[in-house]
């Protein structure tokens, strides 16, 4: 089962049966003007049948945020935990990273690397690795709201 929140008051419950073809899933909200979906995204990462037959899932952040997630598995062994970001990060965004949607409320907040494309924030460059990729005032607000 898959929780997603959409909206303030707003739960929605999506149970999906998973073809053996898959690979993951992802969510999306507020296409704007009819365009494609922006490239911001909660995401939530399921790999399936890994490590002795294991299945792992987790929330991610790592492409931005839109969405408040949860997983809660069903039917598994207590080894097998929720996982969620179920704060809504979008009002906790900085200006320079949110995504307003056609009324002008915040749909999304981005990712640091997608609003600058600089080194510091993709940890590129002489930023590749962790001695010199740190947390950023930016990325700090993502782990503030969703540790």
């Amino acid at each position: 089962m898959v929780e997603s929140c959409l909206g303030s008051n707003l739960m929605r419950r999506h149970k999906w049966e998973v073809p053996e073809f898959h690979s993951g899933l992802w969510t999306r909200s507020d296409y704007i003007n009819g365009a494609d979906a922006i490239p911001v995204a909660s995401v939530i990462e399921f790999t399936f049948a890994t490590n002795v037959g294991q299945d792992c899932y987790d929330v991610r952040l790592v492409d931005g945020f839109n969405l408040p997630l949860s997983i809660t598995p069903q039917g598994r062994p207590a080894s097998c935990s929720a996982t969620s970001c179920a704060a809504n990060v979008n009002p906790a965004s900085h200006p320079e990273l949110q995504v307003k949607g056609s009324d002008g409320s915040v749909i999304a907040c981005k990712r640091a690397c997608l609003a600058f494309n600089q080194p510091q924030y993709c940890c590129t460059s002489t930023y590749n690795v962790p001695s010199t990729c740190h947390p950023t005032q930016y990325s700090k607000i993502f782990k503030s709201q969703c540790p």
